[in-house]
């Protein structure tokens, strides 16, 4: 297994495996906006310079699954707010489709532009933003994979680690605690759902 930072033209294999993890990440909501938002959204983190997001791949250069995320949660919400047209046409044809999606999308503009004290996770500091890999696949290779991304960030200078984790991913929430993640914090979300800030402290 290769792990290396990604490329510009990485969107759209990023975008896919995302799409895909839907059958076993449940509860998730950007897989929801489809394949045209995906790929906007992973080419504007890939292009922000306080993005990290590594990759793995195989030895034929399939990739395997990737963790993306950034050393600065309010610039990649500032960077969102700044591409928010951009944004907009790439939801359009998720929006036609689901005409009921709408209020969540707005519900998390809200909370990009930091309106009536409402957030759905982390909006400061280091942040792990998505952990994805290719369902169906055997190698032990996930757990590897986050504790270098993990480094990378420590050694870029990084003294803690914050993430959302939902909290009907009870397997996903086991694993960080045992790589040593911490809960901080408990968010009621408006849709029903509930989740937890983790924590990973450098030492």
């Amino acid at each position: 297994m290769i792990i290396r930072f990604a490329k510009p033209n990485d969107d759209k294999s990023l975008a896919k495996l995302h799409q895909e993890c839907r059958e076993i990440q449940l509860g998730g909501f950007l897989f929801k906006l489809g394949l045209p938002f995906l790929r906007t959204y992973y080419k504007l983190l890939i292009n922000e310079k306080s993005s990290v997001i590594l990759i793995a791949e195989d030895e034929m250069g399939n990739l395997l699954g990737f963790c993306s995320g950034t050393m600065a949660a309010d610039a990649h919400l500032e960077n969102l707010k700044m591409n928010k047209i951009r944004i907009g046409f790439s939801l359009l044809p998720t929006i036609i489709k689901s005409p009921g999606i709408l209020r969540n999308i707005l519900d998390r503009k809200k909370s990009v532009y930091l309106r009536d004290g409402y957030k759905f996770g982390v909006i400061k500091g280091a942040r792990n933003e998505y952990w994805a890999w290719r369902p169906n696949d055997k190698r032990n290779g996930a757990i590897r994979l986050f504790k270098t991304w993990l480094k990378v960030l420590f050694d870029l200078g990084a003294t803690s680690i914050q993430a959302e984790v939902d909290i009907n991913h009870n397997n996903l929430l086991t694993i960080h605690k045992i790589l040593g993640a911490k809960v901080v914090e408990h968010i009621d979300l408006r849709d029903g759902r509930k989740r937890v800030i983790i924590e990973y402290v450098s030492n």
